[in-house]
């Protein structure tokens, strides 16, 4: 990681608002899945049982082999192997629409009140659907919210007027942490505890804070006071953990002074595109 502002081994940082440390909402998409991706649901799902489970499209086939039973099912059903007719909440959305299964999986999450979404099966795969998700949680946390990519040992967050807190790291070096500007500035991003520790204003035509590294013994700390920032980290082998551990890494304490718009999303868009020409 390069920094201009050079590296800072004392600085404060001002408390926001805790939120739940838990997510509220689960929901598996049709991208690529992993082993470790059940490993890390099933901590998810036993830290807030009451967790909401939502399949987008072709993440029906994925609950189904995990032997999960969804709150809901939603999409066109274009990548699952069978339509599920069956399930009691099961809504059907047009081929031919303007929004993507994985929105109106959030929309939905997003109505029956969810603020912190964990999102599996939303990366690899199509690039383009790999962009659009990370463009969604770019959404949700200007709308007051925090969502999650969660593959393979990997985590993709953005989060604005806020921060993450993680905790006390007690594995080996090499674990890397990415902040990158999501929007085109962000200002006084802060980086602590971290092995390149930093405050500075970050460019979305700069990646400068590629390749950082948790350290051994250390709570991390990351924070924006405006615009948006995506973070990435390696939260290890699942295999290795507890859930427990497991969970605490997957859900760093996330809190943000930006107010929750419960109309963000707006309603379910169940209709065909109005800009389909065949």
């Amino acid at each position: 990681m390069h920094t201009h502002a050079g590296r800072l081994h004392h600085m404060t940082t001002t408390a926001l608002p805790d939120t739940p440390q838990h997510y509220d909402a689960v929901i598996i998409g049709a991208g690529s899945i992993a082993a470790e991706d059940e490993l890390c649901l099933r901590a998810l799902v036993k830290a807030n049982p009451h967790m909401l489970i939502i399949a987008a499209d072709g993440g029906a086939d994925t609950v189904a082999a995990w032997g999960l039973n969804p709150n809901y099912i939603i999409g066109d059903f274009d990548s699952v192997s069978k339509k599920p007719h069956d399930h009691r909440n099961t809504i059907a959305l047009p081929v031919h629409k303007d929004e993507t299964d994985m929105h109106e999986a959030l929309t939905l999450a997003w109505q029956h009140g969810a603020r912190r979404i964990a999102l599996f099966g939303a990366l690899g795969g199509r690039i383009d659907h790999t962009l659009a998700n990370i463009q969604l949680l770019s959404y949700v946390a200007a709308a007051g919210g925090n969502g999650t990519l969660l593959h393979n040992g990997q985590a993709i967050t953005v989060i604005t007027q806020g921060s993450l807190r993680f905790p006390t790291w007690l594995g080996t070096a090499g674990h890397m942490v990415s902040v990158l500007a999501h929007s085109d500035t962000a200002t006084n991003v802060t980086i602590d505890s971290l092995l390149y520790e930093a405050q500075l204003d970050l460019i979305n035509t700069h990646a400068q804070g590629v390749s950082n590294e948790f350290v051994h013994g250390k709570a991390a700390h990351i924070s924006v006071e405006q615009g948006l920032i995506t973070v990435t980290w390696h939260i290890g082998k699942p295999v290795e953990k507890s859930p427990a551990e497991l969970a605490a890494l997957l859900t760093p304490q996330w809190s943000t002074s930006r107010p929750y718009q419960v109309e963000a999303f707006g309603t379910l868009n169940t209709q065909t595109s109005s800009y389909y020409s065949a």
